[in-house]
């Protein structure tokens, strides 16, 4: 018997398709373009609402875990201040590294936690990344008439963006008054690497880490309920966030106590999710599914870590991996 013949679909039919397939992963918006393949294997954002072709958008791309995320947002709300009553659109994706968001109801919620009420696109492979060239992040691009006029990525993807804005918006209004450029009054650490822990149901190789007592594997964390189980870690990184959750129904809190290998940390060590247990170790409460940040500026001499999890007979908690971060380095994907 012959091989059966696979139907060729019009570019309309495809087109229908392609929206149908991507709007799990819209918000706030039809689906507004996928990530097309030349057949050099070359990536290209292929439109699939005509209103990405008109005019001028820009479009922020971010992790949710990432150290970077908060430096996005604030990007992503004062361009939106600055620039909607100039008519330019904006669209926020994201990549969700860790599974973190479960389901549409949980991510509705988040997305409203953190008061962004436009366009998003979650990008779960970082298809819609590649379709505007090299792959890292923290990233902007500037549309022109659905024509990418310019794209800032990695530890200075605002450097000079904005001029390049300001040089679009005068194409049809030459006298246009602008502002000067935008710059964080905030200190950002740098993206440096994620690691997770497992991957697709199998566990991931750690140069270095060693756990001890019961654990558990499942499709994206390793878990445990046994109270006198360790995790030990070497970082090269001076920024720490833990991607856990607590795996109560309720979500009861369930500690993380967090020393180096020859004792507790410094103070200094503090980040804005963790604080100093009364026997002077530095403890993060875990809860919902989330990226924790639990270390700051942790001294060379200290980055090897002992995780503990005195709650976890009670209080069982899952860990999905880890984001770390510098004050002077970025390599991001």
């Amino acid at each position: 018997m012959g091989r059966k013949r696979e139907k060729e679909y019009s570019f309309e039919e495809a087109m229908h398709i392609a929206r149908q397939e991507t709007l799990p992963y819209w918000y706030r918006t039809e689906p507004l373009f996928f990530s097309g393949t030349e057949d050099s294997g070359e990536r290209y954002p292929q439109p699939l609402d005509e209103k990405l072709t008109q005019g001028v958008w820009t479009i922020f791309f971010g992790a949710t875990s990432s150290w970077t995320f908060d430096q996005v947002i604030e990007a992503y709300f004062e361009w939106n201040r600055r620039y909607a009553v100039l008519g330019v659109r904006t669209l926020l994706v994201l990549r969700d590294r860790f599974s973190l968001l479960k389901g549409r109801t949980s991510t509705d919620d988040w997305l409203n936690l953190k008061h962004i009420n436009g366009m998003v696109a979650f990008d779960p492979d970082s298809a819609l990344n590649l379709a505007f060239g090299e792959l890292k992040l923290p990233k902007i691009v500037l549309l022109s008439e659905g024509n990418i006029a310019a794209v800032g990525s990695g530890q200075g993807w605002l450097d000079s963006i904005e001029v390049e804005l300001g040089k679009l918006l005068r194409v049809n209004s030459p006298g246009l008054p602008l502002l000067r450029p935008w710059k964080s009054n905030a200190l950002y650490p740098n993206d440096l690497e994620y690691k997770k822990l497992v991957i697709d149901g199998a566990p991931v190789d750690i140069e270095g880490m060693v756990t001890t007592g019961r654990w558990h594997i499942d499709q994206h964390t390793i878990w445990t309920q046994d109270h006198e189980a360790t995790l030990r870690i070497p970082i090269l990184a001076s920024e720490l966030s833990i991607a856990a959750e607590s795996m109560t129904e309720t979500r009861s809190s369930t500690l993380i106590a967090i020393t180096g290998i020859s004792g507790n940390l410094p103070d200094q060590c503090i980040a804005h999710q963790s604080y100093l247990d009364s026997d002077g170790t530095i403890a993060v409460s875990v809860q919902a599914p989330g990226s924790y940040p639990a270390l700051h500026h942790i001294p060379p001499r200290t980055r090897e870590l002992i995780l503990k999890f005195p709650d976890a007979r009670e209080f069982p908690i899952a860990l999905h991996g880890f984001e770390y971060g510098n004050f002077d380095a970025v390599e991001d994907s």
